[in-house]
């Protein structure tokens, strides 16, 4: 049983990252306002980020390291409807 509701989320995971890369498609280059609430241990210029509008969360980079806990603008630079892949810069 518990397998099969780990399977359940994964694919809808998945299906939200294929929704949200196909809305966000049209909108590659623009900003949007977003709080930075994850930065990756390893590399502090990876994270993710919140989106207030459209409400998503998604990965986020930047050239220095993420201000976590912050309010920022980032550009949309990624997204793929066919992998799922949303990813903005800051």
């Amino acid at each position: 049983m518990q397998a099969a509701d780990h399977k359940a989320h994964q694919y809808e995971n998945a299906v939200l990252d294929l929704v949200e890369a196909a809305v966000l498609h049209p909108h590659i280059g623009q900003e949007f306002a977003g709080v930075v609430v994850q930065v990756d241990d390893n590399d502090p210029t990876q994270g993710d980020i919140v989106m207030q509008e459209p409400a998503i969360e998604a990965r986020v980079s930047s050239g220095a390291a993420l201000p976590l806990g912050t309010d920022v603008r980032a550009r949309l630079v990624e997204a793929d409807p066919r992998t799922g892949t949303v990813r903005f810069e800051v």
